[in-house]
Order: C-alpha cells, then sequence, then structure tokens
C-alpha cells in the first residue's frame, strides 16, 4: 500500500488531499480500494485519539463524474 494521493483539480495545480472547517473534513482521493481503506484507517485513527467518534450516518461518499459506471457502489 502506498502512500495517500489525494486529487489533483486541474493540471499543474497542487494536491488536494483534505480540506477542515469548523466541525468537517472533506477527504479526497484516488478511486481505489488501497485509498478508500486509507481513509477508514485515518477516521479510525482520528476516533482513537481525539476520543470522538465519527457520525457515518453524516457521511457521504462523491465520485467524479469519470468514474466509471462498473466501478460505483
Amino acid at each position: 500500500m502506498g502512500g495517500f494521493e489525494g486529487y489533483y483539480l486541474c493540471s499543474g495545480a497542487p494536491v488536494i488531499s483534505h480540506l477542515h472547517f469548523a466541525n468537517d473534513t472533506i477527504n479526497f482521493c484516488k478511486v481505489n480500494l488501497d485509498q478508500t481503506q486509507m481513509i477508514k484507517d485515518i477516521q479510525m485513527k482520528y476516533e482513537t485519539t481525539s476520543g470522538q467518534i465519527v457520525n457515518f450516518l453524516k457521511t457521504d461518499v462523491t465520485l467524479s463524474k469519470d468514474v466509471l459506471v462498473e466501478r460505483k457502489p
């Protein structure tokens, strides 16, 4: 398993891996099992470290329009 890759908005732009707001976090990654597992691992480590619990009822997954239909859940 490699490192967390993030997302390129366009050619030449910096990689975006996450954005934090007051009580919200947005994570960006490539569409593959390794990357999505890393996000899950990060959330679990956050819970362990902070003592807070991630509310998966308020969690969404959004895929880019370029993701093939076969790869969408």
